[in-house]
């Protein structure tokens, strides 16, 4: 209970700090140049570290509340030919043990966001790792051949950016864009704080033509 406090305190103190609407870029930037480095702004960090408290107080909760229980999602996506498609899925959620990284059983992991993000898994487990012990990480980093980026901003949500770019020549080239909306206020989220209400997905075609995907909860 205590630990519990701590976190949900320490989301509300973010919560009450003034953060600028005016992030990052948010509009996508496939096909585009990312530069390695770089730290975040003090509002980028705020909203950061806002959504790791969520993040990690979802680790917990959907663990205790949501095994087994059903989740709705609205699936839009355009493949690489220019095909539209509208879906409603049902998944459940899943998870054998607190080690286990839940899952939406019933999403296609090779297209769809199956795996549940937390702050121990997903995209943001390395940022959270550091942010939440008082680090200060790099915007980018490398990844293998690969240069991942994030960025973060807040409107009347808190939202977060991953880009990933593969080298081309002496620079990198965005090829894949993720963008996740994450609710992070205690007061009207409930026992599903940190859940992803809305990530998107654009990644390059071996054709040229950019493939995307939106999956949004609705539940």
């Amino acid at each position: 209970m205590k630990v519990t406090c701590t976190i949900l305190l320490s989301i509300l103190f973010l919560a009450s700090c003034g953060v600028s609407s005016r992030g990052p870029a948010t509009s996508s930037q496939i096909g585009q140049a990312l530069v390695a480095g770089g730290e975040f702004s003090d509002d980028e960090k705020n909203t950061a570290i806002r959504i790791c408290y969520a993040l990690r107080s979802k680790n917990t909760n959907f663990r205790a509340n949501f095994l087994d229980q059903d989740f709705r999602f609205l699936i839009t996506e355009r493949d690489c030919d220019g095909e539209e498609a509208n879906s409603t899925i049902t998944a459940q959620l899943k998870g054998q043990s607190s080690n286990d990284q839940m899952i939406y059983s019933g999403l296609d992991s090779s297209k769809h966001f199956a795996n549940v993000i937390t702050d121990q898994d997903g995209p943001m487990s390395g940022l959270c790792s550091s942010l939440l012990q008082g680090g200060n990480p790099q915007r980018s980093i490398l990844s293998g051949n690969d240069l991942v980026s994030f960025s973060f901003y807040a409107t009347s949500q808190d939202f977060m950016i991953r880009r990933v770019a593969n080298k081309v020549g002496e620079g990198f080239i965005i090829n894949l864009e993720e963008r996740y909306t994450i609710l992070t206020d205690p007061t009207s989220s409930g026992l599903k704080i940190g859940k992803v209400s809305l990530a998107t997905k654009d990644e390059t075609c071996s054709n040229g033509a950019v493939a995307t995907i939106s999956q949004q909860a609705l539940d």
